[in-house]
């Protein structure tokens, strides 16, 4: 028998949470979030509007499957893609091309985690966090006779 390890486990679990709040935070305020998004000079009005549809109920989806382990691989697979983007969106605000990140408005974390090189890093290490939940490290349990 083998079990996945706990590292994987406790990435996966602490995503799950995260993106739950990151989805609350902008359901609860979508007309900010919208304005957010609005400002967002690289991005059509068309994606605008669909990440303004799409993002906060795919980040509850994902939050939710990664807690739950509802159809585990491709939620995994989905939460490395939504983490890449908003790594590369990290990098384009911090580079000037993009405004800061408008995650946990609604908690009021947004100076302390939401610019500069703390954004870049902080959305790294959960970029790193989402490959490390689908890193299942398969570990053979000792079979005790």
């Amino acid at each position: 028998m083998f079990k996945s390890s706990y590292l994987s486990t406790l990435c996966a679990k602490a995503l799950g949470l995260l993106l739950i709040l990151a989805s609350f935070s902008k359901i609860t305020d979508l007309a900010a979030f919208k304005t957010y998004l609005d400002s967002i000079d690289l991005l059509p009005t068309v994606i605008s509007n669909l990440l303004l549809l799409l993002l906060p109920s795919a980040e509850l989806v994902v939050g939710m499957g990664l807690l739950t382990k509802y159809a585990y691989s491709q939620i995994r697979v989905i939460a490395i893609v939504l983490f890449g983007g908003f790594f590369v969106f990290s990098i384009l605000s911090f580079l000037g091309s993009a405004p800061p990140c408008h995650c946990f408005q609604s908690q009021g974390l947004e100076r302390l985690f939401n610019s500069g090189i703390v954004l870049v890093i902080r959305n790294m290490v959960f970029f790193l966090m989402s490959v490390m939940a689908f890193q299942d490290i398969w570990v053979p349990e000792i079979s005790r006779k």
